[in-house]
This record gives structure tokens, C-alpha cells and sequence, in this order.
């Protein structure tokens, strides 16, 4: 079977399971049932019944701008009555973008995953996780975690958003100005407000509450505040890559505030936030969705 057909069952079991391991009882799960291999008498899979459980399963199945595969076109053009089952096996192939990019980015420091839900209509759209990762001890003197509510703030190109974006991630660097940038080289992102460190500086000090201070010269000089950025909605915010956000309509503008105000978390110093991707999960709802693919297709092909 090609590679994408194989792997295009990836995130929608993301929507079935609510915890790591699938429980063995003696209860019958509808979603089980319908997943399950069907049965040789075809009328059965593509009943109305099971159209509209299928239909049900759609409407909260991921909705990645990504096109259908070669195989999900083909059954497109089929039997109308097939259309439940075609809609099905498309939304699983959209999904798998999903699902690679959270497995993905299972090590990336402060990666949000993502996730499925249905608007008041029914449709399938995402949100991020916004769950805080594990907070990490790297004992390194630019980086920074937020423990509890916010983002930093860094500056991007202006044709991204309005020139801004929004990211847990604290791994600080100090570009050739001197300024603490959100990694290295021509690709670093400019933390903002500004803050510079002076040339000389022989050791740093972040508190929870953002202040920023340097020994110079045998002297403790302060250089500056962090401060934390916070959205009414950031489940809205749209992903651009590399644990970097922008801001939407939907989560609402920006409010800025320092760490420990309230409504903001404080700032640790010499800790990262790591993926809030469990792949233990992911990898079990890879294995649900190629069981989806795999009766989808089982149901198309007998019901011809």
C-alpha cells in the first residue's frame, strides 16, 4: 500500500481515546463497533445508521488544509451512497498532518500539540493544546520558562501577522547588538521590549518576577523586565511553525503584563517548558485511525 494511504489514519483516534492505554471491559463502545472490521454483508457498513455515525465522527475529525490523497479522490467520484464513507476516509486524510506534526514535535521545546473540536454548526476546526508542558532544569542562565499563564513576545518578518509572534519557548540567545533573541544567527527572533545585555557582563540573574540584572565591572547593574504577553482565547492562536504563534481574530488582541501580575505566571530562570505531546497517545491513535482507513475501505470495495 503506498506510504500516505498507510499513514493517513494518524489523528482521529485523537478523538476517541481519553487516556493513554484502551480499557478492556465488558461495556460496548459504539466508536469500537464501528471501527471494527465490517461484516460480509456490505448493506450493513454503509447502512443509514451507519452513515450517520460516521457522519457524527466526521464532524469532529481534524480539518488540516491539506488535499485528500489520490485514493481519497477516487472515492469521491463514487456511488452517492457511498458519500458518508468518502467523507470519512478524506477527513482522515486531512488529519494526518495533525497528528505527524504533534509526533513530531514531541522534543520541541514548549511545542503546543493540537487538537479537534466541532463549532455550534458541527464543523471540524482546530485548537491548541494550551496545557503547560513539564518544566525542565537546564541550569542555563538564558533560559527561561513561564510557569502558569503567558507567552513572550518576539519580533518576526512583517509580512507574518502584523510582525509578531507569540511562543513559550525561553531558549535566549544574545545577538551581535547585544539583544536577547529567541535563537541564533540571521534566524534569531528579537525578544520584545528589548533588552540588551552590556558587553562585559559576567553573570545574569532573572527573577520569577522578570527583573533582569548583571554583574559588570564587579557591579550589579539591572538591564531590564520581561514581560509576558496573554490572550482571552489562545487556544485560537494560529501555529507558524517551531512553537511560534500568531495572534487571530478568535483569540483576541494581545494584553502585556509582567510576570507574577495577575493573570500572568511567573518566570523560572534556568528552566525550559517542554512538548505537552504525549506520544504514547498519539501512537494509539495512529493505530485506532488505520483501523478507521482499513473498514472504510473494506466498506467501499464490498458495497461496489
Amino acid at each position: 500500500m503506498n506510504r500516505t494511504l498507510y499513514l493517513a489514519p494518524l489523528c482521529l483516534f485523537a478523538l476517541a481515546c481519553q487516556s493513554p492505554t484502551a480499557p478492556h471491559h465488558a461495556d460496548r463502545d459504539p466508536l469500537r463497533d464501528l471501527l471494527a472490521v465490517p461484516a460480509a454483508d456490505a448493506s450493513a457498513a454503509v447502512s443509514d445508521g451507519n452513515r450517520q455515525a460516521i457522519d457524527a465522527l466526521v464532524l469532529t475529525s481534524f480539518a488540516a488544509p491539506e488535499p485528500a490523497t489520490r485514493a481519497a479522490g477516487a472515492f469521491a467520484v463514487a456511488d452517492q451512497r457511498l458519500a458518508p464513507l468518502t467523507n470519512a476516509l478524506v477527513a482522515i486524510d486531512q488529519s494526518i498532518s495533525v497528528a505527524a506534526c504533534n509526533l513530531a514535535n514531541a522534543e520541541t521545546t514548549a511545542f503546543k500539540s493540537s487538537r479537534a473540536v466541532s463549532d455550534p454548526h458541527g464543523r471540524p476546526y482546530f485548537r491548541l493544546n494550551c496545557e503547560q508542558g513539564s518544566l525542565e532544569n537546564t541550569g542555563r542562565q538564558l533560559d527561561v520558562a513561564v510557569s502558569g499563564d503567558g507567552f513572550f513576545k518576539v519580533k518576526v518578518a512583517e509580512s507574518i501577522a502584523d510582525g509578531y509572534a507569540y511562543t513559550r519557548n525561553g531558549n535566549f540567545f544574545i545577538n551581535r547588538d547585544g539583544e536577547l533573541t529567541l535563537g541564533m544567527g540571521d534566524d534569531a527572533y528579537r525578544l520584545i521590549p528589548s533588552i540588551s545585555i552590556p558587553k562585559g557582563t559576567t553573570d545574569i540573574t532573572i527573577n520569577q518576577d522578570g527583573d533582569i540584572d548583571v554583574i559588570r565591572a564587579g557591579s550589579k547593574v539591572k538591564v531590564g523586565r520581561l514581560q509576558l504577553v496573554k490572550f482571552v482565547n489562545p487556544e485560537f492562536l494560529s501555529v507558524i511553525g517551531s512553537g511560534m504563534l500568531t495572534q487571530t481574530e478568535a483569540s483576541g488582541a494581545a494584553t502585556t503584563g509582567r510576570p507574577g501580575d495577575a493573570g500572568f505566571g511567573q518566570v523560572l530562570q534556568g528552566f525550559l517548558e517542554g512538548s505537552n505531546v504525549d506520544p504514547t497517545r498519539e501512537r494509539l491513535r495512529i493505530r485506532y485511525l488505520q483501523n478507521w482507513r482499513n473498514t472504510i475501505m473494506h466498506a467501499v470495495d464490498d458495497a461496489k
